[in-house]
């Protein structure tokens, strides 16, 4: 494979496939099996599921999606598609190693190749793999709710109401707009103090309804403070901020925020209305590494519990072994073929190292390539079909981010890959323990 001229840090490149993919095409189908006097053990297989969800999460079946299984070196083995009901079930042959699929991302009317790569998967069930449909409101059903507050005055002068990301002041002529669409027949609403010490927090029922006035009874839990702190400000920060992420539905509710950097101050939570209440914190700022200025985002997210305890925060933040594994993991990918790297050395609860390369078409659209890899390892010449890699080629590379994914404690790569698709499968991804305690470290370069 030859290296497109994407410069990183200096000598850092990424790749770029430049030529044909070959390999084996073949249907999902079934293969016949022959008499003998034994049964053979099933063979190992692979399994995954490819959905399309639209403006209001609706999903559907996802069919014909591109599945492409490579040997350890990144040749392509065969080619496969996911069938009417995006299923795809398929025997694992004794050579393969990394698992491609090619689907779409679409947004007022322009489309994104998404290709996804899974290094050293095995014969696993990857779950449910989402393809979003944003210009797509099939069964959505959306209308306007305004929520009026007219009954709250005289009780809770100087309050402020919060639902879907909006706030009014309570008063005689206060209105509030949001949209349900869908099955949705409740809505979160939140009522907060001038001083944000008392939050309250309810549900609302839309059905039928255009107009509601919220009454005092609506908000029918007491909130309760997060106890959370930051266990070490990072240096390279810029800007931070808390937020309450509930996940009783599909919908993120009862959000709030604080931006007080090293405490969340003012966040509750409302263990009568739910258990499954996330508190995040969330940062970005530059970072340098060989001369070249590097965007950085941290996340960590952790379940609170009853009391509204979360406990110590330690956002994952550059230190010179991730720097050093950065600038390896580039070098190699210049010198062409395989890429040696360790991050395994920079944060011991590091489970899954991402890279995202972001391209755009000489003839529109984006094509984004997303690499999903254990910590320590090498990323091989992958091949993609060659209509793929002919697009690769004649695309302008816009920017490359690598992200590390840490869970609380030490997990392997492989346990990585078996919990995400759980949660795929789940009612909502909340429902898992695997972001319990979660933290990424994302680091962006613009190309």
């Amino acid at each position: 494979m030859e290296l497109k001229h994407i410069a990183l840090f200096g000598s850092l490149t990424v790749l770029v496939a430049c030529g044909g993919g070959g390999g084996e095409t073949a249907a999902n189908a079934p293969v016949s099996g022959g008499g003998g006097a034994t049964t053979p053990p099933p063979a190992p297989q692979l399994i995954l599921e490819t959905v399309q969800y639209n403006s209001c999460d609706i999903e559907s079946p996802l069919a014909d999606v591109d599945v492409v299984i490579h040997d350890a070196q990144g040749a392509i083995i065969k080619t496969l598609k996911t069938d009417s009901q995006g299923k795809l079930a398929t025997d694992w042959p004794a050579n393969a190693a990394h698992v491609t699929t090619v689907g779409k991302f679409i947004y007022n009317s322009e489309e994104t190749t998404d290709i996804n790569t899974v290094l050293n998967t095995g014969a696993v069930d990857l779950g449910i793999q989402r393809y979003p449909n944003f210009d797509d409101s099939t069964g959505c059903n959306c209308h306007e709710v305004t929520l009026t507050t007219e009954n709250l005055v005289g009780i809770y002068n100087e309050y402020k109401v919060l639902s879907d990301g909006r706030e009014v002041g309570v008063s005689n002529v206060s209105e509030l707009v949001r949209e349900v669409c869908g099955a949705e027949q409740e809505v979160d609403v939140l009522l907060k103090s001038p001083t944000g010490i008392e939050v309250l927090a309810g549900k609302v029922s839309v059905e039928g309804q255009t107009r509601i006035s919220l009454k005092p009874e609506d908000f029918t839990a007491t909130g309760v403070p997060v106890n959370a702190w930051l266990g070490e400000e990072p240096e390279y920060i810029e800007y931070a901020m808390w937020d309450s992420i509930t996940h009783e539905s599909d919908r993120m509710q009862w959000r709030q925020y604080s931006y007080n950097g090293v405490s969340p101050d003012g966040i509750h939570v409302f263990p009568a209305l739910s258990d499954k209440t996330f508190l995040r914190f969330y940062s970005s700022g530059w970072f340098m590494v060989e001369d070249v200025s590097v965007r950085v985002n941290t996340n960590t997210i952790k379940r609170t519990d009853a009391n509204g305890d979360a406990g110590e925060f330690l956002p994952i933040t550059p230190n010179q072994t991730l720097s050093d594994s950065l600038f390896q993991l580039g070098q190699g990918i210049s010198e062409g073929g395989f890429s040696e790297y360790d991050f395994s050395g920079a944060y011991e609860d590091l489970g899954k190292l991402n890279i995202w390369y972001r391209a755009i078409h000489s003839t529109g659209g984006e094509i984004g390539w997303y690499i999903h890899a254990p910590t320590k390892g090498n990323i091989p010449d992958l091949r993609l079909p060659e209509e793929l890699e002919s697009r690769l080629e004649s695309s302008e590379p816009k920017s490359i981010t690598t992200t590390l994914r840490g869970y609380g404690s030490p997990i392997s790569y492989a346990e990585v890959l078996k919990k995400t698709a759980e949660a795929s499968k789940a009612e909502s991804w909340y429902d898992t323990d695997i972001y319990n305690q979660y933290r990424t470290l994302s680091l962006r370069v613009s190309l």
